[in-house]
């Protein structure tokens, strides 16, 4: 998760305090299960 933007932004020296670490973490989270399940279905079509 590193790669993605939010990750940057949290990693930043004067990122902020915990809710805003907490938020862009939830965030990370759902951008990585959102780009799996894109991959899963666009793999899917594929194989058809």
């Amino acid at each position: 998760s590193v790669d993605l933007p939010t990750s940057h932004q949290g990693m930043k020296a004067h990122s902020g305090d915990e809710s805003t670490h907490r938020m862009l973490e939830a965030i990370n989270c759902m951008m990585i299960d959102m780009m799996a399940e894109i991959t899963k279905k666009d793999y899917q079509q594929k194989k058809i």
